[in-house]
């Protein structure tokens, strides 16, 4: 039973979809597309509202606008809350171009101006991450800069052309206190009261036992579950109460897990501890939803990338690469219907 609040809708949950289409060669399955990912959405989220998750790169501006503007009308007429991430990843050449991210922010949001699916726009990717240059943004020159500027251009842009989206941003949960304050303090000095009073939410990459251990090893299942909850409350309060004052963001702020996750991998990893742990990590949220302010939570991600099947054992989806669900789907699926009630 998740903790109970005055409000059971008061926690909105959402997904990372795949990107379509999912195929692999070596694999003897049909090519999965949209058809099918909504058909998984609409199964998981019950008909409650629920917020899709989607990730855009500068670099790849303008080739996959038309792409991207179908499959957000696909979401959007499924009648799915959209999430959308303007990655800084820039193009050749580009690298520490603030300006030129600055106008792409600009560009993204007059071209989706009209689509009021669109409840989130993240302006960048774990800007304080350069583990991944694939994936977060933190490899980039300039980023931080370009986290300020990307915030404060998509706020005057929505200004400008009454658009509605809460313009936020996300963070990686944790390379240790002293590189945390470090990054912190540096957005708070270089966006001042202006960022402070543009940024509408924050979200939080939070992956414990897969990129960051338990903070106590569990030993039993009981252990486990209630361990990983209380790393959940404990990262979600650090970041509250002790990095976003940094930054000028006080608790009028919401905050939002991004992404949150667990991988599996048999027999090491196994299917029965993901689902144990979706719920969890959703007790853990909802246990400090209203204390924290926490508006959200997304699940990384709907269905393993096939394409990385080679590369690496750990598969974070909820149903396998050929969209058959495991275990945790049904918990997911539990947990959105229960709300924090």
């Amino acid at each position: 039973m998740l903790p109970a609040t005055s409000n059971s809708s008061i926690l909105t949950y959402g997904i990372i979809p795949p990107q379509l289409p999912i195929v692999l060669p070596s694999v003897p399955v049909p090519k999965i597309q949209m058809p099918k990912v909504i058909e998984a959405l609409k199964e998981l989220s019950g008909g409650h509202p629920f917020i899709v998750h989607i990730y855009t790169t500068w670099s790849q501006y303008p080739s996959s606008l038309q792409s991207l503007t179908t499959e957000i009308e696909d979401y959007a007429s499924a009648g799915f809350i959209i999430s959308l991430t303007l990655r800084y990843l820039p193009p050749s050449g580009k690298n520490g171009d603030i300006a030129g991210f600055q106008r792409y922010v600009q560009s993204m949001i007059e071209h989706f101006a009209n689509q009021p699916a669109i409840k989130f726009l993240q302006i960048t990717n774990e800007p304080n991450s350069s583990a991944n240059p694939a994936a977060s943004d933190g490899a980039y020159t300039n980023v931080v800069s370009a986290l300020v500027t990307g915030v404060e251009a998509a706020y005057a842009e929505e200004k400008k052309v009454h658009f509605n989206a809460k313009i936020g941003f996300n963070w990686f949960y944790s390379f240790g206190r002293s590189q945390d304050v470090k990054f912190w303090r540096e957005v708070g000095a270089t966006g001042g009261s202006r960022f402070a009073h543009d940024v509408s939410w924050v979200g939080v990459d939070l992956y414990p036992g897969t990129y960051v251990p338990f903070t106590l090893p569990p030993e039993t299942a009981k252990d486990f579950a209630s361990t990983a909850s209380t790393d959940v409350e404990s990262a979600l309060n650090y970041v509250r109460t002790q990095l976003m004052p940094l930054a000028g963001l006080g608790k009028s702020v919401p905050m939002g897990i991004s992404e949150i996750g667990w991988a599996t991998n048999p027999p090491s990893r196994s299917f029965s501890e993901q689902s144990a742990l979706v719920t969890a990590f959703s007790y853990g949220a909802c246990s400090v939803v209203r204390q924290d302010n926490l508006e959200f939570m997304q699940w990384f991600d709907l269905a393993d990338n096939a394409v990385s099947l080679p590369q690496s054992p750990l598969k974070m989806g909820i149903m396998r690469y050929n969209f058959s669900p495991k275990p945790a789907f049904y918990a997911y699926k539990k947990v959105i219907a229960q709300g924090c009630s």
